[in-house]
């Protein structure tokens, strides 16, 4: 595969758990605009959704899919840090899946990225097609973890004669720092401007968003403590501004929008795709 291919996944999830709401679908100007936006620059979009929440959201995110393409998957049934690739989580979300949208979903994104090798044969055992739940780099709070020895690159997670396709969201080379919009808010986007020329992107792009990264600062980021309270405020009015201008810089980069699951039946096929044992 010698094309640079990008996703832009958003994760759909509420704003404030346990309250459903999620301003960016509730807001009328807030959605017209994320829709005209997308538009505007031709970047197709991969849905996770939280499909206990499915059903209010449904018609917002079947207009948005009258837009540009759109592709719906899977991002576990309630959004239990505790479950997030459970057999009842992952059997309850495809069959709410089905219920709502009539066909079978494909791909999955585990809560906070977090799945282990009982979540990824659950997966294949639900016949998902792919996984894209693995940020490839280290995170030390409470939902941390160590995944620096997978690839920045899509692979095979492989169990037995089993696989499953692994999009892992995207990190820089060497480094790997995250580029997502929360990081890029984080530390500014001069500071990828200058680090992404030295460590470089891989060929296949996904970036992750969550709809509260675009107005966190009108939510309850104030009462966040410490460190996470700086984190999520950091550049918060500008968040809007920074994800255009992340899609922008990507499409001039040579990038051709796409959705998780194109790249996913890509790599399927691949003769020259890394396998890599699920974990045990």
């Amino acid at each position: 595969m010698r094309d640079r291919l990008a996703c832009l996944t958003i994760d759909v999830e509420p704003d404030e758990p346990p309250n459903p709401n999620i301003l960016l679908f509730d807001d009328y100007q807030r959605f017209e605009w994320f829709k005209s936006m997308l538009s505007e620059l031709g970047a197709s979009l991969t849905a996770f959704v939280v499909m206990k929440y499915a059903e209010r959201y449904a018609s917002a995110l079947e207009e948005i899919a009258c837009k540009i393409p759109t592709e719906l998957a899977l991002h576990s049934y309630s959004h239990d840090q505790s479950n997030t690739a459970s057999s009842d989580e992952v059997r309850r979300a495809r069959d709410a899946f089905i219920r709502l949208w009539g066909k079978a979903p494909e791909g999955y994104r585990a809560p906070y990225g977090l799945i282990n090798g009982d979540g990824l044969r659950t997966l294949m055992d639900e016949g998902l097609m792919y996984d894209s739940s693995i940020f490839p780099t280290l995170r030390v709070d409470q939902f941390g973890y160590n995944n620096l020895r997978y690839p920045r690159v899509p692979f095979l997670f492989t169990d037995g004669a089993r696989d499953i396709v692994e999009v892992p969201v995207a990190a820089l080379r060497g480094c790997r720092l995250i580029y997502s919009l929360s990081f890029v808010k984080l530390l500014g986007p001069n500071v990828f401007r200058y680090l992404v020329p030295v460590f470089p992107l891989p060929e296949i792009v996904v970036i992750d968003f969550h709809p509260y990264d675009l107005y966190v600062g009108q939510l309850l980021g104030a009462a966040l403590p410490g460190w996470k309270r700086f984190a999520h405020l950091r550049n918060a009015t500008q968040a809007p501004e920074i994800l255009v201008q992340m899609i922008k810089t990507l499409r001039d980069e040579g990038y051709r929008f796409t959705s998780v699951s194109e790249v996913a039946r890509r790599w399927a096929v691949a003769a020259s795709s890394q396998r890599v044992p699920v974990p045990q």
